[in-house]
């Protein structure tokens, strides 16, 4: 997380001066920024943090944004990245805000699917594309 502070590349929100919201852009190309770890605190979940947090970020890449120290935003006329992405799991809740910012392949559109190990499960857009994650035994797979 140094290297992250270090580099700013970790985005914060904060409510009276407690952060409430991160994310993280780290992995990155010429054109494409790739945003992970979203993560809210429990206690601030349901207040719009991490939407309002993920619309930021993209602004950001998206238009090459930056913020001065007294909340005024300016943008240049160029964009840094042509694109922004995340991968988030079919059935994770946050797939909704993903979808309010402007996500594609993510939100609303529940459809019950056969896994490739044969479970049902119920994914949010039966059109996004699926992919398996691989982690080691005794994980939490979804927190890396």
């Amino acid at each position: 997380s140094r290297y992250m502070i270090e580099h700013e590349l970790v985005y914060v929100y904060t409510i009276d001066r407690i952060v409430t919201t991160v994310v993280a852009v780290t992995r990155t190309s010429a054109t494409v920024a790739g945003m992970t770890k979203v993560y809210t605190a429990p206690k601030f979940r349901g207040r719009g943090c991490a939407e309002k947090l993920v619309a930021f970020v993209c602004e950001q890449k998206l238009f090459g944004g930056t913020v001065g120290k007294n909340g005024t935003k300016s943008f240049p006329s160029s964009s840094s990245f042509e694109s922004v992405v995340l991968f988030v799991g079919h059935t994770l809740a946050a797939a909704r805000v993903y979808h309010r910012v402007g996500f594609v392949g993510v939100g609303p559109g529940k459809k019950k699917v056969k896994t490739a190990m044969g479970t049902e499960v119920e994914v949010y857009t039966p059109d996004a594309e699926n992919w398996l994650e691989l982690g080691f035994e005794d994980t939490e797979i979804g927190h890396w």
